[in-house]
């Protein structure tokens, strides 16, 4: 199934392979969460500005 030692080895290379690409996934879909995050932040905070420049408070 293997053919010996040497494609054990390629096996195990292309298993490595896909861990490596599955972590860099990983890693790039964690910073679009973060930038996705910060814009709903922003986007709160900028209709939160608006609103009370609409309705100014009583006092």
């Amino acid at each position: 199934m293997f053919h010996g030692l040497p494609g054990l080895l390629h096996v195990l290379e292309r298993i490595d392979e896909f861990l490596t690409v599955k972590t860099v996934i990983a890693q790039k879909l964690a910073n679009v969460r973060v930038v996705v995050l910060l814009l709903v932040r922003v986007v709160a905070l900028a209709r939160g500005a608006r609103s009370a420049q609409c309705f100014p408070a009583p006092f």
